[in-house]
């Protein structure tokens, strides 16, 4: 057959899709630290191991699931070499399960759980995968902000709660970004207001202040802050305000006249 310059194109054409098709259902590649000893002493080649494949930190939201026998040749064993450091404790003896699962990569991590005749994990039963994608952040967007006004004195006190959202992972971090104009209240007896972004009612690991420095005045207010070391599950964004270095401030508002001002919380890595 003679291969003109139409039939080469769409020869080429076809060979780039399969490309993306092979690139889009790759396997993922797994390792999961065994003990020794355990596997050695009670796993069988016949013995069915299972996969599950989860993609949180904590293996509690299983996405993909697959079943083999522990002697299929889709499978590897492999003795790590370690080494005791002196004056240490003696590393644990272990061996290294890979093999490859049949399941398309998503665009965050993947973590592996190992179960069957004679798998005790070691380093925890929820190992991470490496190479299956960066983490994905997510998003959570408050509400309106003036939903009321605060008399600030010079110790902190809490405006109001503005957001509660869900932490999916216990390794994550928060940041929190709050944009809005914001109304300083009227002085007395001091020389500013400042603000201060919280979760759960606790300041954050690292931040900065926001601060309105005129009386009777509505001033444009940015905050971000960090928070590390939250647990998984619901939390709750609050914003505080004190009159600086004394006296006080009355009718404290944030976003007055309803402008849009808004908090939003991003889950990262």
């Amino acid at each position: 057959m003679k291969l003109t310059r139409p039939l080469l194109e769409l020869l080429a054409a076809m060979a780039l899709f399969l490309s993306f098709v092979s690139a889009a259902n790759a396997d993922v590649a797994a390792d999961y630290l065994l003990d020794r000893p355990a596997f050695k002493a009670t796993t069988k080649s016949t013995d069915s191991l299972t996969f599950n494949l989860y993609d949180d930190q904590a293996c509690t939201h299983q996405v993909f699931t697959h079943s083999l026998l522990a002697g299929d040749s889709s499978i590897s064993y492999e003795k790590p070499t370690t080494q005791k450091v002196k004056g240490g404790t003696a590393p644990a003896k272990t061996i290294l399960l890979h093999t490859t699962l049949p399941f398309t990569t998503p665009p965050g991590p993947l973590f592996l759980v190992v179960t069957g005749p004679g798998i005790v994990p070691v380093g925890g039963a929820c190992q991470v995968q490496i190479g299956t994608g960066p983490y994905r952040s997510r998003y959570f967007t408050s509400g309106a902000l003036n939903t009321r006004s605060l008399d600030a004195t010079s110790t902190f006190q809490k405006i109001d709660d503005f957001l509660t959202f869900n932490k999916a992972d216990v390794g994550s971090r928060i940041e929190v970004t709050l944009n809005a104009l914001v109304f300083g209240g009227n002085f007395s007896g001091t020389n500013g207001v400042q603000f201060q972004v919280r979760i759960d009612d606790n300041p954050p690991t690292q931040g900065n202040l926001g601060a309105i420095t005129t009386t009777n005045t509505r001033e444009f207010l940015s905050i971000f802050a960090v928070f590390e070391g939250l647990p998984a599950g619901s939390h709750t964004v609050s914003v505080w305000a004190r009159s600086a270095p004394a006296g006080m401030s009355n009718g404290v508002t944030l976003d007055a006249g309803g402008w849009g001002g808004r908090i939003i919380v991003k889950e990262t890595y």
